[in-house]
């Protein structure tokens, strides 16, 4: 895999910088899409992403380690965190009064908007009745699933995970489902040509908040225009609002089997890579299972590598390579400001200027020499404006993953109760939990209409299972 460079080096580069303050803030740092990297801690993930953001931007150093870990965080930023905030830009986008109304796409007619609305609320009331006994089943089997998983001891930690190799006839449906997405794809973001030369010179300065209301769209428009790539073809431009179209153009910029061509992974390394969200379906799907194990076996051992040698007095080491390579602001909680200084005095000697975003190479070499003059204020996180007791997010040996853990169930009386505690299961079905008689009683009418469906089906694994694999709710 080559370098970034240009204008995908700039998106890439603004990307890891808001990784720093998305880990600091707990938001959209840990995207549950890939959980071999969410299930890491904070700080395990943000070295991840300091090695990954110098193998891409840094034409002097060697590309990031050929390592599952590695390649989940290349994946976690280039398409699902980065696909977030490209949706959440344009959710927003109406939220900002001083914007001209020559940047909007044509709003969709009220017809349009209620559509969705209109086809879940079409639903029938028995209909309804299954979505509830489907769900019912599924989080039970869930709980029960991962409370065993949990409690068992039978652990191999030498065992090899096999992915199951597919048929003959699996690999032409699989061929025929590429193919028919890659021309839907191809139809999205080409049919009818790309954006003319003149229409792009046309478009005027924007102002301040509008620069801020388009930033992910406007790097990512700018890094697909960048060279002679057909990319440049799109037939969109930064104004677009179809999320559709930036999550495929996303996927096809940072196409990440581009990596695995060149990379000796296995299959079923990347298949763990790859494997997307563990939910409850996944739990109560026990075909499922054997892959889950290998997830926790696989973020077990990589937590305890890295906790292992993890040094508190670098808590903030990662965070301020991070901002030294990528940023193109100039900021610093209070323990970091006389490395700041040093760094900004450095980058000035050399003509470098951090507002622009560029010169990787250079900064990290001005990092690594401006650093260790200052190691006092890498046992606080970067972002720290007041000196205070860290706290335990930032020891790895102390986060707790979401992954694997059993969901929160409440008293189903949902209307009047949300204990979580000391419930106890309906007598009848096993499955609808209550905290009290009271509550079980005030729900009873609700709860009567599939209390005896939910204990038919309850021992019914196959029916559950199937429930699972569909996800037709």
């Amino acid at each position: 895999m080559q370098k970034f460079k240009g204008a995908k080096a700039r998106l890439f580069a603004e990307l890891c910088h808001f990784y720093i303050s998305a880990a600091e803030d707990q938001c959209n740092d840990a995207p549950y899409e890939v959980p071999l990297f969410s299930g890491l801690s904070p700080h395990q993930r943000l070295h991840l992403v300091r090695e990954v953001m110098i193998g891409l931007l840094c034409e002097n150093e060697l590309m990031f380690p050929d390592t599952i870990q590695h390649h989940a965080a290349y994946l976690a930023l280039t398409r699902y965190i980065l696909e977030c905030n490209v949706a959440v830009e344009i959710d927003c986008i109406e939220c900002y009064n001083n914007i001209g109304d020559d940047l909007f796409d044509v709003p969709k007619s009220d017809d349009q908007v209620k559509s969705g609305r209109m086809r879940a609320e079409k639903r029938t009331e028995e209909e309804l009745q299954q979505l509830d006994i489907k769900f019912a089943l599924m989080e039970h089997t869930a709980e029960k699933t991962q409370k065993k998983m949990q409690r068992s001891t039978n652990i191999d930690d030498n065992e090899t995970y096999q992915v199951k190799e597919e048929s003959p006839q699996d690999l032409i449906q699989k061929l025929a489902d590429i193919l028919e997405h890659d021309n839907k794809t191809r139809e999205l973001l080409f049919q009818g040509g790309p954006i003319s030369k003149s229409d792009r010179e046309s478009i005027r300065e924007l102002n301040s908040d509008e620069k801020f209301a388009f930033k992910w769209r406007i790097l990512l428009d700018n890094a697909l225009q960048d060279g002679d790539s057909y990319l440049a073809q799109m037939n969109f431009d930064f104004k677009c609002t179809n999320n559709k179209k930036w999550v495929e153009a996303i996927r096809l910029l940072f196409f990440e089997d581009d990596l695995f061509k060149y990379s000796s992974l296995t299959h079923a390394q990347k298949s763990l890579v790859l494997s997307g969200y563990i939910s409850d379906w996944s739990y109560s799907d026990p075909s499922k299972l054997p892959f889950i194990r290998e997830l926790e076996k696989q973020n077990s051992i990589l937590r305890k590598e890295y906790e292992e040698n993890w040094d508190e007095n670098r808590i903030s080491y990662d965070q301020r390579c991070i901002y030294a390579v990528s940023s193109s602001q100039i900021y610093a909680g209070i323990a970091h400001k006389e490395w700041l200084q040093d760094f900004v005095s450095k980058c000035d000697e050399k003509k470098i200027n951090i507002l622009t975003g560029s010169d990787y190479q250079v900064r990290l070499e001005i990092f690594h020499e401006t650093n260790e003059n200052h190691l006092d204020g890498l046992k606080m996180p970067y972002g720290a404006v007041h000196e205070c007791r860290v706290n335990t997010f930032w020891r790895p040996e102390k986060f707790e993953s979401m992954f694997g853990k059993v969901k929160t169930r409440y008293c189903y009386n949902t209307k009047e109760c949300y204990k979580s505690e000391d419930l106890r299961e309906c007598s009848r079905c096993r499955i609808a939990l209550y905290c009290s008689i009271e509550c079980q009683h005030k729900h009873w009418p609700e709860h009567k209409r599939i209390c005896k469906q939910l204990a038919k089906l309850r021992k019914d694994k196959a029916e559950i299972q199937e429930m699972a694999k569909s996800r037709s709710f």
